[in-house]
């Protein structure tokens, strides 16, 4: 009884009950599985007088033809020889394995557990494109401009190529050989940092020649996978390997000539011979916002999303700006002072918005009080909105008021201003060097 009043008043408890019970469901389903195959493919049901499995589940369980082949289908691809659930998958539950079904095992099976249904089908609609291709269209297929590289490199040339943000953003990282464990801990953290949300999940590119590539991350203790869906293949890369295929697409020459030192922007233009449209450094717009982002440099097909600064800046002051006219509303008791005023008031609302600082004031008022250079102001302007998400996470987990919504953009939001900041530091470092 004490356990059941917990689950009803610890959210802990709830959360690791439910998890619990799901993976029990996920697990059943396959024991189901098991025993209709057993029933399909053995001579059982002679005792019984059913002539077919899908007769004795009907007739016996109400379960449709296509149920009792989707159970066994989910044995097969996910179960063991004793009827149980493998224990790499105990973690993902019912609804995603499902959605994994038509997944090539090579694929399936480095899917973290973390990944999202929404994802997961992300990748089904990848590898249902590459069905779609015929052989001929395969046959017809290059190398491209990524020559004779290996896999791994032609993987990561491309990647780069359909995401400059994930490209510019690993140049200013300044990621070096893992020449000491103290480079390599050091890569794979702004790697994984980079590349996908805390270190797990699964970036995807179409590669010329190869077809669907992707690379799935487990966190810094597992190595990445390198998975080519054509062929339904699968290679371990040692994290050594490959942040020292990183590094050499970053800073190696490329086409017989030197890439630009110090400047990510006129080097990937450089290496793909494609003009860069807008500034790749990441804005702190809500993760909403950055979905409906399309990249202007995109070439081939990608999911990347360009984010800017100025595009930040601008729904910022607008975000602000609706703010203060809502505030100006809730404070109005006369009906003819609602948000329908006469276009001679219009200055006075003009003057309550300007009340509100913008950003680039904020900082030039820093530089000109404190005389800050413009590398310490952005030190000091993003340390300070990094205490400001520090203190929200903590206001949230004190009030349990954690929501999967908050989730996405507080993991957005680290993970912009980690890379941001970062940059801030080291452009700091430069100037103490000089």
């Amino acid at each position: 009884m004490d356990y059941v009043l917990q689950i009803k008043t610890d959210y802990t408890a709830l959360r690791d009950e439910l998890k619990v019970r799901l993976n029990q469901a996920a697990n059943s389903f396959v024991e189901i599985g098991y025993l209709l195959k057993i029933a399909r493919d053995t001579d059982i049901l002679k005792q019984s007088g059913y002539t077919t499995m899908g007769e004795f589940a009907s007739k016996e369980f109400s379960l449709s033809p296509d149920t009792a082949s989707r159970f066994i289908s989910i044995y097969e691809k996910f179960g063991d020889e004793q009827g149980h659930l493998q224990d790499k998958y105990t973690d993902h539950g019912y609804t995603k394995l499902v959605e994994m079904l038509q997944l090539p095992d090579s694929l399936a099976e480095e899917i973290p557990a973390t990944v999202s249904r929404e994802e997961i089908r992300d990748l089904k609609k990848i590898v249902q494109a590459e069905e779609n291709i015929t052989p001929l269209e395969v046959a017809m297929e290059d190398k491209g401009a990524a020559g004779d590289r290996d896999d791994l490199r032609r993987t990561l040339y491309s990647l780069f190529e359909n995401d400059s943000v994930i490209y510019t953003n690993l140049w200013r990282a300044e990621i070096q050989p893992a020449t000491d464990p103290g480079a390599l801990s050091r890569g794979i953290e702004l790697i994984s940092t980079i590349m996908v949300s805390g270190g797990i999940g699964t970036v995807s590119t179409r590669v010329s020649g190869l077809g669907p590539m992707i690379i799935s991350f487990k966190g810094a203790d597992n190595d990445p996978v390198l998975i080519n869906v054509r062929q339904d293949e699968k290679t371990p890369v040692t994290w050594p390997q490959f942040i020292e295929a990183v590094t050499r697409e970053l800073y190696e020459e490329d086409h017989g000539l030197p890439l630009p030192a110090g400047a990510p922007i006129e080097a990937w233009e450089a290496k793909y011979h494609i003009e860069y449209t807008e500034d790749p450094k990441v804005s702190e717009i809500a993760p909403a916002q950055l979905e409906e982002e399309k990249p202007k440099n995109v070439q081939k097909t990608g999911e990347s999303v360009q984010k800017t600064e100025k595009t930040g800046k601008k729904q910022e002051k607008t975000a602000k700006t609706e703010e203060n006219r809502q505030e100006s509303e809730k404070t109005d008791t006369e009906p003819q002072e609602t948000s329908e005023k006469d276009p001679d008031e219009a200055p006075e609302e003009a003057e309550v918005t300007e009340k509100e600082p913008t950003e680039e004031q904020t900082e030039e008022q820093t530089e000109e009080q404190e005389g800050f250079t413009p590398e310490e102001t952005r030190i000091v302007t993003l340390a300070a909105k990094l205490k400001k998400l520090a203190d929200s996470i903590i206001d949230d987990t004190n009030n349990h008021t954690w929501t999967f919504e908050k989730i996405e953009e507080y993991d957005t939001t680290c993970r912009v201003l980690n890379v941001k900041l970062t940059g801030a530091i080291r452009d700091m470092q430069k100037c103490i060097r000089k």
